[in-house]
């Protein structure tokens, strides 16, 4: 993930990496222009959650493993098809979304 640290005086930017312990909380980001917020669930190994952006709401539903796919979860939103499917290593940052 990059990191940018700035004060009145000064600015340094650095690469770091990120052990996520838990995807549960609110994820907003923007993609492809439109603002999306996904509520995350977590217990256990289990994820849930919903999902919302202006053409609708959805149902998140996936996992999280110690083998790849690491971090797999699945948006069902009305309307569209196929079905989202995010696929991804859990130790990097997915840098269209961050948690609040």
């Amino acid at each position: 993930m990059k990191c940018t640290v700035t004060d009145a005086k000064h600015s340094d930017t650095s690469n770091v990496s990120v052990m996520v312990r838990s995807l549960a909380g609110n994820w907003r980001g923007v993609l492809d222009n439109v603002q999306e917020t996904l509520v995350i669930t977590q217990s256990g190994a289990t994820l849930g959650g919903t999902f919302v952006d202006v053409l609708g709401s959805g149902v998140v539903s996936g996992f999280v493993a110690t083998s790849p796919p690491l971090i797999r979860f699945t948006i069902l939103q009305t309307g569209f098809k196929p079905v989202y499917v995010h696929r991804g290593p859990q130790r990097r940052h997915h840098d269209r979304h961050r948690a609040s």
